[in-house]
């Protein structure tokens, strides 16, 4: 049962009114494109969800118009009468016309033509407000847009299908893995197929007695793996979620039956945060040691489904494409930071990453912007493959450069990276559950 929007015997207050009927025209005509309002009308009337949404544009002209030369809303009123009577003859023409339909199908229908002539016909009063109250009101409505929908401002991106991500993947071990080990491959279908929802923080009893080797390496005894990633973590401070992430981790991979070993490379010094350095520094540490592929992996990110494989694919990867901190969406294209996936090879050839982004901010768009230089393309998973979660952490301080190096960052590819890094190793040692690696940056 549809109800009154204005409960009996009481008189409609005029900006109430105007907030709900001009929010509910604007959320409708940005949201429905025709389709939604025909859906929530009953199927097949396409002729009333056009009179509708014309009507709503209508209105939401008027009351933009109004607000803004201090005028009454007067014209609205005639613009809802009107529509209201359009709405009246078609539910009676409709009735005719479909006749055979089910009782079922034709009270839905009455019902909803119901409803929409009780909203045409609320009664709107004068008002006046200032441009303020006007910039307030549309941010107002952009904000209930937006919290409805996010994804209509989300960018829209090609990715690779769940049943197309075996094939795109580099199958490459170690060479030590590959000479020591015989026997059959790892198979990975199952893995793929049913691409779990695996999300919880486990105990670090359910790890530590699963054969995870000295420095957070593992590999699968029954099988031989067809993939072997190191997964470099930069850290300062953070020992909490560090813990969170070491012992969700393992189990996440060890399901995977993949080759891998976790670095953990923590800046010591006071100097400002230098995410990108610690990532070239882990990546040079790795290589030494033949891995093929490299996974840079913040700290607060975990993922949350199995069947992403922590693999290298023939383009580096936008792994967390999928983030609940963007509600699941990608904010924009070019965003390619948070857990990346790239080829040892090619992060070489791209001269690694920025060492001079101190501070929150810029190197991961100075990072896409090396791989355009070098024409390599990115990739991402299905968003249901790439969906990850975010643990709470307090922000570092921005790179308050980080703009000016963005602009003439094109500048110093050649020069400002692997090949011109310098820092000093404070020690090494290797943990139960990871590789710690402590630098002076």
């Amino acid at each position: 049962m549809c109800s009154s929007l204005t409960p009996p015997g009481r008189k409609a207050s005029s900006t109430p009114s105007l907030v709900l009927v001009s929010t509910v025209c604007l959320v409708v005509v940005v949201l429905a494109d025709g389709a939604t309002v025909v859906d929530d009308i009953g199927a097949g009337v396409e002729t009333l969800g056009d009179v509708v949404v014309e009507a709503l544009g209508t209105a939401t002209v008027v009351v933009v118009e109004a607000l803004g030369k201090r005028r009454n809303l007067q014209p609205l009123l005639v613009v809802v009468q009107t529509t209201a009577e359009k709405v009246e003859q078609h539910t009676v023409s409709q009735s005719v016309v479909d006749s055979g339909l089910a009782l079922g199908q034709e009270s839905q229908i009455n019902q909803s033509s119901r409803c929409v002539q009780i909203f045409f016909r609320i009664k709107m009063i004068k008002l006046r407000v200032s441009t303020r109250q006007l910039y307030a009101f549309l941010g107002y409505c952009l904000l209930l847009v937006y919290l409805l929908w996010p994804g209509r401002f989300a960018s829209k991106y090609e990715y690779i299908e769940g049943e197309d991500i075996y094939d795109a993947l580099v199958r490459k071990t170690t060479k030590n893995m590959s000479l020591q080990r015989n026997g059959i491959r790892c198979d990975y279908s199952d893995v793929l197929e049913e691409n779990l929802y695996l999300y919880r923080l486990p105990f670090t009893e359910e790890i530590i007695n699963n054969n995870v080797r000295l420095g957070g390496e593992w590999y699968p005894e029954d099988c031989l793996p067809s993939f072997s990633t190191a997964i470099i973590i930069p850290y300062r401070q953070r020992e909490r979620q560090l813990n969170q992430f070491l012992m969700y981790m393992h189990n996440y991979l060890r399901r995977q039956r993949i080759h891998y070993r976790i670095f953990v490379i923590e800046q010591y010094d006071p100097k400002p945060f230098n995410r990108a350095k610690l990532f070239n520094i882990g990546a040079l540490i790795a290589m030494k040691l033949d891995f093929p592929c490299l996974v840079l992996h913040d700290v607060d990110l975990m993922p949350q489904n199995l069947g992403h494989l922590y693999a290298c694919s023939q383009q580096p990867r936008h792994m967390c494409s999928s983030l609940d901190e963007f509600r699941y969406n990608l904010p924009y294209k070019g965003l390619f930071g948070g857990v990346v996936a790239i080829q040892s090879h090619q992060f070489m050839k791209v001269n690694g990453m920025s060492n001079m982004f101190n501070g929150w901010g810029g190197e991961d768009d100075d990072f896409y912007a090396r791989l355009e230089n070098k024409q390599i393309q990115i990739c991402r998973f299905a968003p249901e493959y790439s969906r990850y979660t975010m643990l709470k952490h307090r922000k570092e301080k921005p790179n308050k450069d980080r703009v000016a190096f963005l602009r003439n960052g094109h500048l110093r590819y050649h020069t400002d990276g692997l090949n011109s890094l310098v820092y000093k190793e404070v020690g090494l040692k290797l943990h139960n559950l990871f590789t710690h690696v402590l630098v002076e940056t």
